[in-house]
């Protein structure tokens, strides 16, 4: 899991991303949400504010709802990789 020292510090690439980059940049973005879902659901309980609590629950849901959208990407990539193999095996036939 990515730790954060600075919110601003995030890997930008400069040339377009696919392939290894891509997977690379979605599973980082996979990894921020699923700890940024953690820090709002620990300061919900944390916090007495009521609304201040129920910001931090919906801002918790948001992330994991993007942590699932991510995971979806993830796995369709996989199984895309996964084709091409297959397909470059038969190939090979």
């Amino acid at each position: 899991m990515p730790f954060f020292n600075h919110p601003f510090k995030i890997p930008i690439p400069d040339s377009p991303v696919d392939g290894e980059k891509l997977e690379k940049a979605v599973r980082f973005a996979y990894e921020a949400e699923k700890e940024a879902a953690e820090i709002y659901r620990v300061l919900a309980v944390q916090t007495t504010d009521k609304s201040v609590k129920e910001i931090f629950k919906k801002a918790a849901e948001d992330d994991n709802r993007h942590v699932a959208e991510l995971e979806a990407v993830l796995e369709n990539m996989a199984v895309q990789k996964n084709k091409v193999g297959k397909e470059l095996a038969l190939d090979m036939l």
